[in-house]
Parts: C-alpha cells; structure tokens; sequence
C-alpha cells in the first residue's frame, strides 16, 4: 500500500504573481497519485521518478507555488518500509510504545524546508530527496504528518495519545478494531497540535527551534495547518 503527505509552503501568499499557491500541492499530491498507482512499485528509486515527472507535469500546465512531499509504500509480503521526502513533512515508528525510528527532515535553514515548486530553487527527487527504507513488525505505529504535526507536540505527546488508542485496539482484535485505534489516535493528535499551535504559553518543538535560532527565549506554539495520517501494522 502506498501513502504520502504533501505540505503547500506559504511562502508564496504575498506574491501576487502567484496567487493561488496552494493549488500547486493539490494538483502535484493528484499527479504523483496517479504515477505511484500506474507504477505500483515501492522502490525508492521509482518513487522518485513518479515525483519529478508529477512534479514536470504540474508547471508546464501552468501551476506555480512549491510543497513538501514525503511518499511512502508498504511491501505488504516482506513488511518493508520504503520512504522517498523531501522538506519537513515526515514521519515516526511507535515500536513498544516508544518512539522506535524518526525520519529526519530536510531545511536549508530556520523554517525554510526544501521544496518541490515552479521556481528555479526546487528540489528534484531523483537528486536532492532522502530515501529510506525500514522493516515493519506487527504491532509497529506509523504517524505520518506535516511540519504543524511535528513544530507542535513533542516526544511524551505521541506516547500519551498512544494510551488513548490503546484502550481501542486492546479491547478486541481486526481490521475494523485496528482502523478505528488508529483514527481515535490520528484525531487526538491533530486536535492536540492545533490546540499547541494557538497556545503562546507554552514550550513546544518550534519554539524550543526559534528559541536557538534567535537566541533568545520564545515560548508558544506555531499556527499553521495540522495533517497526520496513522497506520497500525
């Protein structure tokens, strides 16, 4: 099975010559869609080809702005993990209620991830994303999200939306059971980083980030939107 996230950079929400930026991603996010399907190939290196043709596709039909993508597939024979990103839109393993492994994100600085887009700065897949590739095991959480997930929850808030969603898959067994653990955590997540996000009392991932940044001490949350998307193997 194949998943992915991509994120619409706002960066663009002030120039007037592009004036519908977040168009961009949601053409591409159609785009690579039907890319990754006709290819069904989780390899990484086909991954990457199914974005920059996406990617190619997007601005000659005229679509200007630029996004974070994080692609992922799942070898449902061997459980293999493949992974292909490129920005801050990243994902996290839960193995035995900890955080097992966590997909590092791409920035060229403070806030500035890279970047798939019209302009002549962005990324190509095949040359600058970062692949990856993990063994599931039964029982392992994937959380995918984009930067709004991550810049406001910190490590203890998965692992205590994990108490949550717990109670649900402990309570009975199947595909049903695991489907609705995973959305009671997914919810839980996105209501607490949106919650985090408007709050400008408290230490979060971004402000601890703007606080080294500026050298100075910042508190609050980053408003911005939330996406997360939860899988139990």
């Amino acid at each position: 099975g194949f998943f992915g996230v991509l994120d619409g950079v706002n960066v663009w929400r002030k120039n007037k010559q592009v004036p519908a930026y977040y168009s961009f991603a949601h053409v591409l996010c159609a785009y690579v869609l039907n890319r990754v399907i006709s290819y069904n190939d989780p390899e990484p290196y086909r991954l990457a080809s199914a974005l920059d043709g996406a990617v190619q596709r997007t601005v000659q039909n005229g679509y200007k702005g630029s996004s974070t993508v994080l692609l992922g597939a799942i070898d449902r024979k061997t459980g293999i993990l493949s992974s292909l990103s490129i920005g801050d839109s990243i994902f996290i393993i839960l193995r035995d209620n900890n955080i097992y492994f966590r997909l590092p994100s791409q920035e060229i600085g403070f806030n500035s991830p890279l970047q798939v887009g019209h302009h002549p700065q962005s990324s190509v897949a095949s040359k600058h994303a970062l692949s990856c590739q993990i063994q599931l095991l039964p029982g392992d959480i994937v959380i995918a999200g984009s930067d709004g997930l991550w810049d406001n929850l910190d490590e203890d808030s998965f692992t205590e939306a994990l108490d949550l969603a717990s109670e649900v898959w402990n309570s009975d067994s199947g595909f049903d059971i695991r489907q609705k653990g995973a959305s009671v955590l997914g919810e839980n997540l996105v209501s607490s980083a949106c919650r985090n996000s408007t709050n400008a009392n408290i230490r979060t991932p971004w402000s601890v980030a703007a606080s080294r940044e500026y050298e100075k001490k910042i508190r609050g949350g980053k408003p911005d939107d939330v996406t997360a998307l939860v899988l139990k193997i």
